[in-house]
C-alpha cells in the first residue's frame, strides 16, 4: 500500500534539494520507505522473484547494522511516474554505502537480491548534503537494472 500523502510529501522534500540535474540525492531508508508498503520494491524491479518492500528495508537495517558500516542511503532516481499514478512510488535503482568492506563483501551482502553492479564511487562532489566520509571509508553504490 502507497500513503499519498507521504509519497507527495517525499515528492516535495526531493524537489526542494533539486540543486540541478547533475547533483544526486541520496535520502535515509527511513524517509524513503515511510509509506511505501508494497509486494514488489521499485528498487530491484526487475528481479525475477519479488521482494517486497518491507523484506528490502529490512536487509537495509542489517547493513547498516554491520561493524563497517556507517550510512546507508537510498538514491532518487525518479518522480515523475509517482506524481502520474497512485499505484508508482518514487523511482529508485541504486543504494550507497558508506562502508570500510570490500566490493565482494558488500555484493555478498545483497548476492540473494539479484544486484546487478557494485561499484566503488569516487566523485563526492556529485552528491547533495554528503557529510565527509570518515578516514578508512568509502563510498560504495549498489545498482539494480
Amino acid at each position: 500500500m502507497i500513503d499519498q500523502s507521504k509519497k507527495e510529501a517525499l515528492i516535495e522534500h526531493i524537489k526542494q534539494r533539486h540543486i540541478s540535474n547533475d547533483i544526486e540525492i541520496l535520502l535515509s531508508p527511513d524517509m524513503y520507505f515511510d509509506g511505501y508498503d508494497e509486494g514488489h520494491c521499485t528498487i530491484c524491479a526487475n528481479n525475477s522473484d519479488s521482494i517486497s518492500t518491507s523484506r528490502f528495508a529490512a536487509r537495509l537495517r542489517e547493513v547498516a547494522a554491520q561493524p563497517g558500516v556507517s550510512a546507508v542511503f537510498v538514491r532518487f532516481y525518479d518522480y515523475s511516474d509517482a506524481e502520474g499514478s497512485e499505484d508508482c512510488w518514487i523511482g529508485s535503482d541504486s543504494i550507497y554505502l558508506v562502508t570500510k568492506a570490500s566490493l565482494d563483501e558488500v555484493r555478498e551482502w545483497f548476492s540473494d537480491f539479484e544486484v546487478s553492479d557494485v561499484w566503488l564511487e569516487s566523485d563526492l562532489t556529485k552528491f547533495d548534503g554528503l557529510s565527509k566520509i570518515p578516514d578508512g571509508f568509502h563510498l560504495v553504490a549498489v545498482w539494480w537494472d
